[in-house]
């Protein structure tokens, strides 16, 4: 209380631990009732429900879970475990936990107590989040899972420094079909990554002579596929418009879709936001492209400008800029010339014909009126 900390408490008394939820809530109440006359609020609590040992009493993992559920949810206190625990004297105890943290997720876990190098406690805490709506557009999700592909091909590979596509020949020869499809799908995911990577040097056309100064930079326009990823529309997918291609791979270039053009609900101005630069149509969903929309809409508006700067972008350093020519040519010939001297002069005799037609009738006006 001194010092602002929370308060651990624990769901046992002077009878042990209960084997069953309901004596272990009764427990919780009774220690809520005895800290608040310290001044001590539920919002410094924290109850531990106390996991034990599965493998010694069957009936562990409900008792721990259930009055975990009630003093979360009914009793509004914060909850924490001993994650680990549970699977204590039973082999590959990771499996266990796995779930068992997922289980306890989803019952209303605020704090865990675990090993925050298991992979299975990461996966299961990534995945939780992004099911549960915590991750917005599955971001940590991806950048995590996409980690552990790279993390796991790097392990199974028969040796340091294989070219590429020897890992897979490995596991395909072994007919280890699992490591075959994790090692095609990393072989697949490096080969487009380098399409968007640049390769440090110009390259140069034999042909023409011609040094592509932009060349190494990478592709300069990407064009996303006519499905969604989940829910949303892949143009719309800010993991993979945005955090992939742009943050992570350094794309600057535009990005085309035309799932816009005949979806109705394909969301052009989510695709915005999510890094999209150009569309082939909008469908039916317009409606907030109208200037009184756009006025009060500033974050779109600042989206909009960014899509025209990786436009830009990509424009200025295309092979057609490379290969435009800077002197000037002169394409003039005789019946050119005189096609242009002819119109010049007969522009020149109407001018003058309609102010001589002027003057004449201010004269006339004039001389009427002295008569």
């Amino acid at each position: 209380k001194k010092y602002g900390g929370a308060v651990i408490a624990l769901t046992l008394d002077e009878n042990g631990i209960p084997a069953t939820a309901e004596g272990r809530v009764r427990i919780a109440k009774k220690i809520v009732a005895e800290a608040a006359k310290y001044g001590i609020g539920k919002n410094d609590i924290i109850f531990d429900t106390l996991a034990m040992a599965v493998s010694a009493d069957g009936g562990a993992a409900a008792a721990a879970l259930d009055s975990l559920r009630y003093i979360r949810h009914t009793m509004g206190v914060n909850t924490s475990l001993g994650v680990s625990n549970i699977s204590f004297g039973l082999p590959n105890r990771d499996f266990i936990n796995g779930t068992f943290f997922a289980m306890a997720l989803e019952n209303g876990l605020s704090a865990a107590i675990l090993n925050p190098l298991s992979q299975e406690m990461a996966k299961t805490y990534k995945s939780f989040c992004a099911l549960r709506g915590y991750d917005k557009n599955c971001l940590d999700y991806i950048a995590y899972a996409q980690s552990v592909t790279v993390q796991a091909v790097a392990a199974n590979a028969p040796a340091a420094g294989q070219a590429q596509g020897e890992g897979l020949k490995y596991f395909v020869e072994r007919g280890l079909k699992a490591e075959a499809e994790q090692a095609a799908r990393e072989l697949e995911l490096r080969n487009l990554q380098q399409a968007f990577t640049a390769k440090g040097r110009s390259s140069k056309s034999e042909a023409e002579g011609t040094t592509f100064r932009y060349a190494a930079e990478g592709a300069r326009g990407t064009m996303t596929a006519y499905n969604r990823i989940g829910a949303t529309a892949s143009s719309a997918n800010y993991g993979v418009q945005y955090a992939i291609l742009r943050e992570e791979w350094g794309f600057k270039g535009y990005s085309v879709t035309d799932f816009t053009g005949l979806n109705p609900i394909a969301a052009p101005k989510e695709s915005i936001f999510a890094g999209t630069t150009a569309f082939c149509g909008f469908g039916s969903s317009t409606s907030y492209w109208t200037e009184a929309a756009l006025s009060g809409d500033a974050d779109l508006l600042k989206a909009m400008q960014n899509s025209m700067h990786y436009a830009l972008y990509a424009l200025s350093r295309s092979y057609a800029m490379d290969l435009v020519n800077t002197h000037t040519v002169s394409l003039m010939t005789w019946w050119r010339a005189m096609y242009i001297s002819l119109i010049t002069i007969s522009s020149v005799l109407t001018a003058a014909s309609a102010a001589a037609y002027v003057v004449l009738s201010i004269r006339d006006k004039k001389s009427v009126k002295e008569a």
